[in-house]
């Protein structure tokens, strides 16, 4: 019984080792966009700390003389100007270990809470003397949105470059493999047919040229 040889392609084939040939590159990718990304998830994160490092010391130098006063009203108004930054929920100020005075943004929400924060704490100094400290709590929120389109455009520029290069690889193929290949087949048929004056027009150097 001759082989079936209905559902052999050249075409298929020609997808298949296109697909197979950049599969490394494609590993390859994936790993350097892994790699890149989280380079600029630690990037953002420190950004993130310093931003509230940077908050929490001008806070603290601006409460010290109010803290120091008692003055709770002037504290509010340093604090509410402070809570205007979206990554900014909260401001806890305490006074000799006692909490003093307690600030959240309008930003405050449940689910801000559960995406995750970060907090920092800092002392309030006056005449060179601790009378209290100051907490910070700010919302990663805005940060995993970030990390989050990182990821997703991450993911558009290896599907890009597989594209081309995919298409590149088959275009090649069908250039170099397939069209001579069915040529070959074409001239064969009409050879075994009975035309033995059929012209075989394969001309190439390779293994192709010489079957």
């Amino acid at each position: 019984m001759p082989p079936d040889r209905s559902r052999f392609s050249f075409k298929n084939l020609s997808v298949q080792l296109s697909l197979i040939a950049i599969g490394i590159p494609t590993i390859v990718l994936l790993l350097f966009e892994m790699y890149t990304v989280r380079a600029q998830t630690v990037s953002l994160e420190n950004d993130l700390d310093i931003m509230l490092k940077n908050e929490a010391v001008q806070l603290s130098a601006s409460l010290s003389h109010a803290l120091f006063n008692l003055d709770g009203q002037a504290c509010e108004m340093i604090c509410r100007a402070a809570l205007v930054k979206q990554q900014i929920l909260k401001i806890i100020i305490w006074d000799n270990e006692v909490k003093y005075l307690e600030f959240q943004g309008d930003t405050y929400k449940r689910d801000y809470i559960e995406k995750g924060i970060r907090q920092i704490e800092y002392p309030i100094v006056f005449n060179s003397e601790e009378i209290g400290k100051i907490r910070i709590v700010a919302t990663t929120a805005f940060l995993d949105e970030k990390i989050e389109q990182l990821k997703f455009s991450s993911i558009l520029q290896v599907l890009a470059v597989d594209l081309v290069l995919g298409l590149g690889l088959f275009i090649v193929l069908v250039i170099r493999f397939v069209t001579p290949l069915r040529e070959l087949m074409v001239s064969s048929g009409k050879i075994a047919a009975g035309d033995l004056e059929h012209p075989i027009s394969v001309h190439r150097g390779d293994e192709l040229g010489a079957l």
